[in-house]
């Protein structure tokens, strides 16, 4: 295009750089995603919600925006479990608490876990 300069320095920093328009814009996004995730988990879900996170990075082809948890049981607080059986290994004995009694057992039937989609539901809520 004749007389038409472009900056690709400047053009580079809009689209691709975290603290340009887009990436604030993603900033933002990420954030109201972390906000639904927390307010889907809270206190009570253990280290599913103390473990949420949010980071932002330049790739090579643009940005990158994750938001999740690293909690080893973040995959199934989200996705749910089946009725499944939980044995005692390391000290041979389950401890836990019912009705405010300590109880010890070799082995329990765990009824299963709903499934709790705390990152898809608030993701697409922000993308509507």
């Amino acid at each position: 295009m004749a007389g038409i300069k472009w900056d690709n320095k400047a053009l580079d920093r809009l689209l691709n750089d975290p603290e340009g328009d887009v990436g604030r814009h993603m900033g933002r996004v990420g954030d109201r995603i972390l906000a639904g995730a927390w307010a889907m988990t809270g206190p009570s879900s253990g280290s599913v919600g103390r473990r949420l996170y949010k980071t932002q990075r330049r790739r090579s082809g643009g940005q990158e925006l994750r938001v999740g948890s690293s909690s080893s049981k973040a995959y199934w607080y989200h996705e749910g479990t089946r009725p499944h059986q939980i044995v005692a290994t390391v000290n041979r004995l389950l401890r836990f608490n019912v009705g405010g009694q300590v109880v010890y057992a070799q082995k329990v039937d765990h009824p299963g876990q709903r499934p709790r989609p705390f990152l898809t539901t608030p993701m697409r809520r922000v993308i509507r």
